[in-house]
């Protein structure tokens, strides 16, 4: 892959829950504006092809560069982080190890909860947003595309996503655990982007709850969120205290950039649970200085499990062979598109012998021509499958083939 006449390769910089906390990673996540810039930036770069996911468990950035260092001193221009913090954190793939990083985060086995098929659809947000920005070019798109195709494999084939593995179920099985029964409680979810959904969907489906109550800045949206639910009430967000004083737990799953939830709009004085989904952190921590707040951050949920988690382990291998069939089946894509180049200067060359050649041979017999034409093509056509089936067959040799047929026909390839 290259961009202009620079040599460029595939690499992935990110940092996840793994190594950082939630306060680490929030310092590194991209609000959409600031996703603005960087695409922005990349393309005053010369940058070809980039994608950026950006979540509550991580900031994973990655694409066609000359050396990781340029995505890591974009990121950290475009975040509230340093080079120095992220560099103790942050992990970077190269090529291979990007791409089998990215099956395996794409199939749920390096989600903090084991499974979690949220991850997909963050992927696919991520890439139409790049392709939105025209940094998407083709070879990001079929690895997307394979990467696409595996995960969707894994979900129907295996039980590695057994029940809901996603966060805000974890959130709602703390709770459980926590009160033993949700009837009775009110429970307010401040922000209906995708987690915010997903939680009040899970909330529905999975808990006694009756009583929940949405919040959000969009009151429009908002509004046609809940058409489809007859029992959930449209919270005020500009009495946002006076709303909070009324609720027994809070889910906070906005992405604002700025803190939402703080010791000065909760009332203290009574049992409040906040359960924290938020991306950037919207909640100010000091709340967790009060007796009466229990503030469950998304790094507690992990440790939070259901009697499905073994049953999900066990799946990790089958999981595994499917990502390794769609990974052989881009790696032999990619190992073709090499081919192209060559093989059509290949044809370019023959076919320059061609009309030399029949020229020559039916000089005094013009009639002739077409039927010389029309016979070598057909041979031009077979010499070329000839050597893209040696080049297909035969991986290993490829390289070194390709540069003989270079070096035998005087092909170049700019």
């Amino acid at each position: 892959m290259s961009s202009g006449q620079k040599e460029t390769k595939l690499y992935l910089v990110g940092l996840s829950f793994k190594k950082a906390n939630q306060e680490i990673r929030n310092r590194y996540s991209l609000a959409n504006d600031k996703i603005s810039e960087f695409f922005q930036d990349a393309k005053d770069k010369g940058i070809d092809s980039l994608v950026i996911l950006s979540t509550c468990n991580r900031t994973e950035i990655m694409g066609f560069v000359e050396h990781p260092y340029v995505i890591i001193e974009m990121l950290c221009r475009h975040s509230e982080g340093s080079i120095d913090e992220l560099m103790k954190y942050a992990y970077v793939y190269k090529q291979d190890e990007a791409v089998n990083h990215l099956f395996e985060l794409a199939a749920g086995i390096k989600s903090q909860i084991l499974g979690d098929y949220e991850i997909i659809g963050q992927l696919k947000k991520a890439a139409k947003t790049s392709k939105k920005n025209q940094l998407l070019d083709g070879n990001m798109d079929r690895l997307l595309g394979y990467v696409v195709q595996s995960s969707k494999k894994i979900k129907n084939t295996t039980t590695i996503s057994l029940g809901t593995t996603s966060t805000s179920y974890a959130g709602i099985q703390y709770l459980n655990e926590k009160y033993k029964s949700l009837e009775g409680k009110k429970i307010a979810v401040l922000g209906i982007g995708d987690i915010g959904r997903s939680t009040v969907k899970n909330l529905v489906k999975y808990s006694d709850c009756k009583d929940i109550t949405i919040i959000n800045r969009t009151i429009p949206k908002a509004e046609k969120f809940i058409e489809e639910f007859e029992t959930i009430r449209l919270g005020d967000f500009l009495n946002l205290k006076e709303e909070l004083a009324i609720q027994d737990v809070l889910f906070v799953c906005s992405s604002a950039p700025i803190q939402l939830i703080n010791e000065e709009n909760i009332n203290t004085k009574k049992e409040f649970t906040i359960i924290n989904l938020s991306l950037p952190n919207s909640v100010d921590i000091r709340v967790k200085n009060s007796s009466t707040v229990d503030l469950v951050m998304l790094d507690d949920l992990s440790s939070v499990t259901d009697s499905t988690l073994e049953a999900r382990k066990q799946e990790i291998p089958k999981a595994l062979e499917i990502i390794a069939f769609y990974k052989e089946e881009y790696d032999k894509w990619t190992s073709h598109r090499k081919f192209t180049p060559v093989l059509n200067g290949l044809i370019g060359t023959l076919k320059r012998i061609q009309d030399v050649e029949v020229k020559t041979a039916t000089k005094n017999n013009p009639e002739l021509a077409d039927f010389s034409n029309l016979l070598s093509e057909k041979i031009i056509q077979k010499i070329t499958n000839r050597f893209a089936q040696h080049l297909k067959n035969d991986s290993k040799m490829a390289p070194q083939s390709l540069e003989v047929i270079k070096e035998i026909f005087n092909i170049t390839i700019e």
